[in-house]
């Protein structure tokens, strides 16, 4: 993919309409990775694929290849995987179906050489104590924990970002 070493950055972008508003692309261009994991996108897939159509320049390869979990709420949440090689296989699944749709988990695997490495894009939500959100936040923290051990019996190299 990458001339060695792989640059992979994580950023919570609070927006990614925002981020870029507010000197994004610069930052690309100064920062210059191969992989970006990105948390609280609160964007569509159509405004990531513009957003970075713009600034395919700033691309190792000269173009982004986009990967993307939107929340199941418009304007909340959702996660992304930005790279200037396409993934060999990406997912969303995180156990039970309702952490599925909800933009905060993605996984993405890429040949870097002979090797393969996963990079998971991920965004925990805050949760009020003695709460419903409470409870949820802390099952998805389990089923987090649970594919974190999947990850680091079955995978060489795997990064966990958010």
């Amino acid at each position: 993919m990458a001339k060695s070493p792989l640059k992979v950055i994580t950023v919570n972008v609070n927006g990614v309409r925002a981020a870029f508003r507010k000197g994004m692309a610069e930052w690309l261009e100064q920062a210059k990775p191969d992989i970006l994991a990105l948390q609280e996108v609160r964007a569509d897939t159509s405004d990531l694929v513009a957003l970075f159509d713009e600034v395919k320049h700033l691309s190792p390869s000269g173009q982004w290849h986009i990967l993307h979990q939107a929340a199941s709420a418009k304007g909340r949440a959702g996660v992304a995987v930005i790279s200037a090689q396409p993934s060999v296989s990406h997912s969303t699944v995180l156990g039970p179906d309702d952490f599925d749709s909800a933009g905060r988990w993605l996984e993405a695997e890429f040949e870097v050489g002979a090797e393969r490495i996963t990079v998971v894009s991920t965004y925990v939500h805050s949760g009020e104590v003695d709460t419903p959100k409470q409870v949820e936040k802390y099952k998805f923290l389990e089923a987090m924990q649970a594919r974190m051990a999947e990850l680091i019996a079955t995978r060489k190299f795997a990064v966990v970002l958010g």
